[in-house]
């Protein structure tokens, strides 16, 4: 009997966290559209160095850790990963290479979303939603 309703549990938990990832998704989906029609691109050279070093120095980050390529992610968007060395490489795919999109990677960098593995959907887009907000709007939470 306990293990049915621990499942019964677990479920509802689920269908908790779906429900709260449908919303959400979509503001963060919304925002992205609406940002990239007014964020500056982000292009090899002089243009990513001066992007980089500047919002990397409004979060207190070394833009010397932090690594930008441009290539495919795995869901066509873009991520940031921590290397050797203490660095971060940021890929932003070819729909992803602007200002708005760099800002709101830098913000998982700065809060080091990447660190906690724990699985969780609801962890997953309120950290998106955070990066989100400052990406728009420079609103650190």
């Amino acid at each position: 009997m306990g293990s049915r309703i621990k499942e019964f549990i677990d479920n509802t938990k689920l269908f908790g966290e779906v429900i709260t990832l449908l919303p959400v998704s979509f503001m963060n989906y919304g925002a992205h559209i609406l940002a990239k029609a007014f964020s500056e691109k982000v292009r090899y050279g002089k243009n990513l160095e001066k992007i980089l070093e500047k919002e990397s120095s409004k979060l207190g980050l070394d833009e010397k850790n932090v690594h930008v390529k441009f290539g495919p992610t795995f869901l066509d968007t873009a991520e940031v990963e921590k290397i050797p060395n203490g660095n971060y490489e940021i890929l932003l795919s070819e729909n992803y290479q602007d200002a708005f999109t760099l800002r709101h990677e830098l913000y998982h960098i700065y809060k080091k979303h990447f660190e906690d593995k724990s699985p969780s959907v609801t962890r997953l887009f309120l950290r998106e939603s955070q990066s989100t907000l400052y990406g728009l709007f420079r609103i650190k939470i």
